[in-house]
């Protein structure tokens, strides 16, 4: 009887193949170009100034040319900063425009490589305070301000604004071995962390290994849910540079010999939200993935409009 059910489920799942088969159909899609959008990544820290990137919508299903993608950011727009008391008129600033003795600096605030020819590969365009270049502009992040962004662009207007909330430093950070004797040249970074009263903080952390760039982890952010108001220690892993190829056995840990420094930051909600929808998206595939949509505080566009309450701590892995 068991040998009967099985053959009759074979020719049912079998007939049921060439019905699907047979019934194939080629269906196009004409789907219309969504209307370009203004996509915003600014910050501000404490005494660091404001720094935005401009760019359009690409389309999804569209053809991109990367030899091209200077064509993306948007120029000559008009964009201010406010604190509520003091408001400053941003400056735009392309990296091939800049003096040659200032790029190697440019490029490692911005996390960017030098081409053979000492240029970029990209020609970034970023606006921010007049004075940058100076090496004390007026215009600085401030813990406690909440910080107003407008933007004007041809018939575009685009407005948010982000709250810069007091940097909480870990109590202390220390790595620990691997695990597995045989990689004892790889470590964890854990953190000692005293998280403060009332609920409802936010955080983000970026590591930084020896002269690279911060780089922000799969998983950057944290709610204080579950810890709020108390002492706890927890690993974070090593920033990951895009450009780097993916290690499943080295993802996360440090060497010994690194110098690491943790640049912990503390968010309002909005920033929190953006990041964690936009990696939690980055981090699911596969054809049955739900779609997230990634919660921008730009009124008018896309992106995102944060402050780092940024506070820095050191650790040399002897």
């Amino acid at each position: 009887m068991k040998q009967s059910n099985l053959y009759i489920s074979f020719l049912s799942g079998a007939a049921m193949l060439l019905m699907l088969s047979a019934c194939t159909t080629d269906i196009t899609l004409d789907i219309p170009a969504p209307e370009p959008k203004i996509v915003v990544e600014g910050t501000i820290e404490p005494g660091l100034p404001p720094i935005i990137s401009l760019t359009s919508t690409i389309p999804f299903y569209g053809e991109v040319n990367f030899n091209e993608l200077d064509n993306f950011y948007v120029h000559d727009a008009q964009v201010t900063v406010s604190d509520g008391v003091n408001t400053v008129e941003l400056v735009e600033y392309c990296l091939n425009d800049l003096p040659e003795e200032l790029l190697p600096l440019v490029a490692e605030f911005l996390g960017v490589d030098l081409d053979t020819t000492g240029g970029f590969a990209v020609n970034i365009c970023l606006y921010t305070v007049p004075d940058i270049f100076t090496g004390f502009p007026e215009f600085v992040g401030e813990a406690g301000k909440t910080y107003t962004l407008n933007i004007t662009y041809e018939d575009q207007v685009l407005t948010s604004s982000t709250t810069m909330f007091p940097p909480v430093k870990p109590d202390s950070i220390y790595w620990e071995p691997h695990g597995n004797p045989e990689n004892d040249s790889l470590v964890r970074l854990y953190i000692a962390l005293t998280e403060p009263e009332p609920q409802g903080n936010f955080y983000r952390y970026f590591t930084r290994q020896n002269s690279e760039p911060f780089y922000s982890g799969y998983s950057s952010v944290f709610d204080d849910n579950l810890i709020n108001g108390q002492s706890f220690k927890f690993t974070v892993d090593r920033g990951f540079n895009p450009s780097e190829e993916f290690n499943q056995d080295t993802y996360g840990y440090f060497w010994k010999g690194d110098t690491i420094i943790l640049k912990w930051c503390s968010i309002d909600f909005p920033t929190y939200d953006f990041w964690r929808t936009l990696e939690f998206d980055s981090g699911t595939d596969g054809p049955f993935a739900s779609a997230t949509i990634a919660q921008t505080n730009i009124n008018g566009g896309l992106g995102i409009w944060c402050a780092y309450g940024a506070a820095y701590d050191t650790l040399i892995v002897e």
